[in-house]
């Protein structure tokens, strides 16, 4: 039996000014490389490139907190 490997969730973005609500597909994959887990993020695109980045950014931010609590 294996462990499960995969997390999909559809969270809510409702923060934009004057964007009607939507769902943001978003999936998170732990695979083993060498002795190591590396954790693979994807996100679906936000309705502009602006919004994207911003999402991109919040996620490598929290992720980057992540890799400093696990180092600890």
């Amino acid at each position: 039996m294996t462990p499960p490997n995969r997390l999909a969730f559809r969270p809510l973005a409702d923060f934009v000014p004057g964007v009607e609500p939507y769902e943001v597909d978003t999936t998170v994959e732990l695979r083993t490389e060498a002795g190591r887990v590396r954790l693979v993020l994807t996100i679906d695109r936000m309705h502009d490139a602006h919004w994207t980045e911003m999402a991109v950014k919040g996620w490598e931010s929290e992720l980057g907190k992540l890799a400093k609590a696990l180092a600890a």
